[in-house]
């Protein structure tokens, strides 16, 4: 029986990755999970959160921000639909800091409720991003 399994990274513009990897941890909506090869088949959706990718060819551990989305298991396949995706590792903490003040800058000005929703979207993110780095 193989001890890997095949992770697909998807976002709406690419393709990001197909791989053969040992174990994957994914931050779902009710808490983080772990998958390994022929875990039961399941659909759940995403939150802000790491995605801890550990890959069978002994290369370090990947470590991905996902900004929400869907990840569906099957066996020996999972599947990742992210928003968005970004390498940890391609990420500054500086550049982080930078989004979260500008998010809470839009929050303290924002009067519609459109736009308070879409800058407390904004300052969560970037404050989890902070909170990963």
């Amino acid at each position: 029986m193989a001890e890997n399994f095949t992770l697909d990274i998807v976002t709406p513009e690419a393709q990001l990755a197909s791989l053969s990897v040992a174990s994957v941890t994914v931050p779902g909506t009710e808490g983080d999970f772990g998958v390994l090869n022929l875990h039961a088949p399941l659909i759940s959706s995403l939150r802000y959160g790491v995605v801890d990718v550990v890959e069978t060819n002994g290369k370090a551990p990947t470590r991905l921000f996902v900004n929400g989305g869907v990840v569906e298991v099957t066996g020996d396949r999972c599947t990742i639909l992210a928003t968005e995706a970004k390498d940890l590792k391609d990420v500054s903490k500086a550049d982080a800091q930078t989004a979260k003040t500008h998010a809470e800058k839009l929050l303290s000005k924002a009067t519609e409720p459109a736009a308070i929703r879409a800058a407390r979207r904004s300052l969560d993110e970037a404050t989890a991003l902070l909170e990963a780095l």
